[in-house]
């Protein structure tokens, strides 16, 4: 995966992930925000990591925080108590591999990231395929029942980098801008399904591809968390120890 310290080296350098000498000015900044050099198009000028020592619990225990294990995340009794305590370890986990991935506005142009974010996904739905008693485990597989309390949040904020995002706000980037694209404002905030605030619309789901607009296209409709393709839980080759988990699904094809 590279370097764990300075830049990331090979095989990211050579594989063109990103390159300290471009020919001209068409580069990704090192600032997030650097407005000449954002085409997301463009390689990085560089791409680095400052891992801290020892293991992202003995990392967090150094800096005085709270480290849940799998087995905490995964026994939360709702969605929010799970989400907390996953959200936490997750947002301390890029500071501890720090760097390019430190930062969340251009962390995902170090593949790395991926990882992080792929066990995110497994803990997920080793949270919801969690064979506890009551009805309360079972509605984790409904879109309806999920999410708890939060399955009617929305966006709040509207400039980036300070947006927060809800439940039923439509996911970007595949809602495109301007979403419902209908200037009907009764219809434009039905149950808060707006695109996310303060997001640039990028290529296919912009002009001239327009994917989420074209009605020969319907798995590239635009969708929010409640839609099943999110909900159902994927199935991992292997799921945090010690808990039964509920195998027997019908499986949405997505």
């Amino acid at each position: 995966m590279g370097s764990s310290k300075g830049e990331v080296g090979e095989p990211w350098l050579s594989a063109g992930f990103y390159n300290p000498y471009p020919i001209n000015d068409n580069y990704r900044g090192v600032e997030a925000f650097d407005s000449d050099h954002s085409n997301p198009a463009d390689q990085p000028i560089t791409l680095t990591r400052e891992k801290e020592d020892g293991t992202l619990e003995e990392y967090m225990i150094r800096q005085k925080g709270k480290f849940y294990t799998d087995k905490d995340i995964v026994e939360s009794e709702n969605y929010s108590k799970m989400r907390l305590k996953l959200e936490y370890v997750h947002n301390w986990a890029h500071n501890y591999i720090g760097g390019t991935i430190g930062d969340q506005h251009t962390s995902f142009r170090d593949p790395f990231v991926f990882l992080i974010h792929s066990n995110v996904d497994r803990l997920f739905a080793a949270w919801q395929l969690h064979k506890g008693k009551g009805e309360e485990f079972r509605n984790r597989l409904d879109p309806e029942e999920v999410y708890g309390c939060e399955k009617n949040t929305v966006a709040r904020g509207s400039t980036s980098p300070y947006v927060i995002v809800g439940i039923r706000t439509m996911l970007s980037p595949w809602c495109g801008i301007g979403y419902p694209y209908d200037d009907d404002e009764k219809k434009k905030y039905v149950n808060g399904e707006k695109e996310e605030p303060g997001v640039n619309d990028v290529r296919p789901w912009t002009y001239p591809e327009n994917w989420q607009r074209d009605p020969n296209r319907p798995l590239e409709k635009p969708k929010n968390s409640l839609d099943p393709s999110i909900v159902t839980p994927r199935l991992y080759d292997k799921f945090p120890a010690g808990f039964d988990y509920n195998y027997n699904l019908t499986r949405t094809t997505i």
